[in-house]
């Protein structure tokens, strides 16, 4: 006789596969009861049939589909169903007689591959007590890992301002190098190991293959993991997003990696929900200094993100960079108040991951000196990116009045402007005349009506004459005290910045470099005599070296190099004009030649 289990109202929350009382017995397909509760349970957990055969895992896109545009199916992992491939391995187990259920310790999925990740590295601390390579001195070794490290470290070879999947590309190879060095020689594992496992970077976030590597330890220091459903058509469901039931996989990854300083997480969306899985999951990380959070195509909601992070008082988090294509405040003033009770955050940067508009703002970023418990964060600086040659192609620019009130506020309180001119077809010839180039900037840097400073990177040297038609059109530039011009190589061919051979570039076009190199010194001298920068008190141009040797028939990049025959008054007069019209308005000036 069948035993009838007892039914009983509950909520979802607390309903468990686990439970009898929680089984649905209506679902087609789905569990029946048997003449014991155990048997139903377990049971249970395998029905309705799910199967793992990739045969099986296919869909369609919509009814029209045709046979061949079948794809695979990802897997359900948030599914309570058990594919039934794993029923016999299951019951092997119940059955073993070694196998006690109450001796059982894992907490859950999460702290059983932590803990098979420190049982690995007990292996491998077994390999490396092997004897030492005689014939190549380990303290050679230790150099060169030396050298790389101080390289991996810098920011010429990680832009901290870089999304999480720029940051990857530039990673592939010294990973395979490192992993090449691991199986030279048992005696090298510990210290190429160790370099190996400086930093974790998983594109499906904190999955268990990376729970259980051994390479990761006490010796790494930064975290970079993604939850993309892309990257993985099977295993996309889990890795969407950071959320209660798998939350206990980063908990345990950052547990058992406890010296981490830094942590990158890409998110396909942002929640609430998402942010305090995160903040409690860092929690354990005590030296945690640098916090990068990334979303997708979402707007990122700036004040429910600080609220979290500043409850969650990480004592030593110093940098806080949020990635996105777009920010939701209105007033980021009263959302930072929020972070002021972290007693080392120095840093807060808002980084647009822009889809190549005409021009708009690429970051924004507050500091406070000192650190320090309730002392409030000042606005550091703006960045904006230009792309005036997608004027071009009839690219229309973003219009000032759709852009966010809080934005303008920004605009409008900031002293210090960084601008950075980009080519989407880089080495074209053809550069948009001032006109066009001031179109853009003029009602963005009329808005700017507080900035001081004035920072222009990759400038075309042959259009001097915009910042003359923006001061006409708007008289934006009447208020700015220091003025930094890095000057741009274009036009020229493409690969020009990269083999610096001269022979490729048309000699029609040699020549034209060389005759507006002078007429660039004399427009840029003659809008500073002209009294375009009334308040201008520092002028600093910066040449690429090669650009210089087209241009300057006596400039040899060998000699700035060598650090000889080019001294700040040489360097200086390779804009005369501008040279003399600074000193009869005593303005600083100095010209730099970058390599």
């Amino acid at each position: 006789m069948a035993t009838t289990l007892p039914t009983t109202t509950m909520s979802t929350a607390a309903q468990s596969p686990l439970n009898a009382v929680d089984i649905d017995f209506e679902k087609p397909g789905g569990p029946v009861q048997f003449e014991n509760s155990s048997d139903t349970i377990f049971a249970s957990l395998f029905l309705p049939v799910f199967n793992l055969r990739p045969e099986d895992r296919t869909y369609r896109h919509s009814d029209t589909d045709s046979e061949d545009s079948q794809q695979r199916k990802p897997i359900d992992f948030d599914s309570e169903i058990i594919p039934w491939q794993f029923c016999d391995r299951i019951l092997e187990v119940l059955r073993n007689p070694l196998f006690s259920p109450k001796e059982v310790s894992f907490e859950n999925c999460g702290d059983m591959f932590r803990r098979v990740g420190q049982k690995r590295q007990d292996k491998w601390s077994v390999v490396e007590t092997r004897p030492a390579c005689e014939t190549f001195p380990l303290a050679i070794l230790e150099g060169v890992l030396d050298i790389l490290r101080a390289e991996l470290d810098s920011q010429a070879f990680f832009d901290v301002n870089c999304s999480l999947s720029s940051r990857r590309c530039r990673g592939v190879v010294w990973r395979e190098t490192l992993q090449n060095m691991v199986s030279v020689h048992s005696s090298w594992h510990t210290s190429v190991k160790r370099l190996l496992g400086h930093a974790i970077d998983s594109p499906r976030g904190p999955v268990p293959t990376t729970l259980q590597n051994p390479v990761f330890g006490g010796w790494t220091r930064a975290l970079y993991l993604s939850y993309d459903p892309d990257c993985d058509i099977v295993f996309s469901n889990i890795s969407v997003i950071p959320n209660r039931p798998h939350g206990y996989f980063l908990n345990s990854l950052c547990s058992r990696l406890a010296n981490i300083r830094v942590v990158h997480l890409c998110l396909t969306e942002i929640s609430d929900n998402a942010i305090e899985v995160i903040c409690d999951a860092l929690s354990s990380l005590e030296l945690l200094e640098e916090l990068n959070l990334e979303t997708g195509d979402v707007l990122f909601p700036i004040h429910p993100t600080f609220s979290v992070i500043s409850k969650a008082q990480h004592p030593t988090l110093q940098i806080l960079r949020l990635f996105a294509t777009s920010f939701t405040f209105e007033d980021i003033s009263v959302s930072l108040c929020s972070l002021e009770i972290l007693k080392k955050l120095h840093s807060v940067k808002l980084i647009y991951n822009m889809a190549h508009p005409a021009i708009g703002i690429s970051g924004v970023s507050w500091t406070r000196l000192p650190p320090k418990r309730g002392y409030p964060f000042a606005l550091n600086d703006i960045r904006m990116n230009c792309e005036p040659y997608l004027t071009l192609d009839g690219w229309q620019p973003p219009r000032l009045e759709d852009i966010n009130e809080g934005i303008i506020k920004v605009l409008q309180s900031t002293k210090l402007v960084t601008l950075r001119f980009i080519d989407v077809h880089q080495g074209l010839y053809h550069v948009p005349p001032p006109s066009k180039i001031c179109a853009l900037l003029a009602p963005w840097l009329t808005r700017c009506s507080s900035a001081r400073t004035l920072i222009i990177h990759q400038f075309p040297w042959s259009q001097m004459q915009t910042f003359e038609l923006i001061w006409e059109q708007s008289g934006a530039l009447s208020i700015v005290e220091e003025l930094v011009i890095e000057v741009a190589h274009r036009p020229l061919l493409v690969g020009l910045r990269a083999h610096h051979r001269f022979e490729y570039v048309p000699e029609e076009r040699m020549q034209l470099a060389r005759a507006q190199f002078p007429i660039g010194d004399a427009e840029l001298s003659r809008m500073v005599g002209a009294g375009l920068f009334p308040r201008l008190r520092t002028l600093k141009v910066t040449f690429p070296d090669y650009w210089l040797e087209l241009c300057v028939e006596r400039f040899h990049s060998e000699d700035t190099r060598e650090g000889g025959g080019w001294g700040v008054e040489e360097r200086r007069m390779l804009l005369p004009h501008c040279r003399k019209r600074c000193s009869e308005r005593s303005i600083a000036f100095n010209v730099e030649v970058s390599s």
